[in-house]
């Protein structure tokens, strides 16, 4: 139901609320925290409607830059949006199943580095 980024409580649901408010909103995305480096990072794959998915780069360009704004302001954290074709991301209800956090994996091999070191 919530996680952290760079010391920020994090909730999807935050998520969700600010993404419906996008008229351009294709209905689906997916949170990937992952970690570059020290930092853990935010990634939101979004799909946008087919309506701007056809207008063409600007129009995807100005709807990306929106929803990172209003990200944001919602969120306080700077998350890296990435627009996927629209219906490509399997529909869900779960807002568990929207979250993908790798910093597992970078903690492994990470222990693994160190380890054999």
């Amino acid at each position: 139901d919530m996680f952290t980024v760079r010391g920020e409580n994090i909730y999807p649901s935050e998520i969700d609320a600010a993404l419906n408010q996008l008229s351009s909103y294709g209905g689906e995305h997916r949170i990937v925290i992952t970690r570059d480096a020290a930092m853990d990072e935010l990634i939101l794959r979004i799909e946008p409607n087919q309506h701007i998915h056809n207008a063409g780069d600007v129009a995807l360009e100005q709807f990306r830059a929106e929803a990172a704004h209003r990200l944001m302001t919602v969120l306080g954290v700077r998350a890296k949006v990435e627009l996927v074709e629209p219906n490509s991301i399997p529909r869900t209800d779960f807002k568990a199943r929207r979250v993908i956090d790798d910093r597992e994996v970078f903690r492994s091999m990470n222990e693994k580095l160190q380890t054999s070191a």
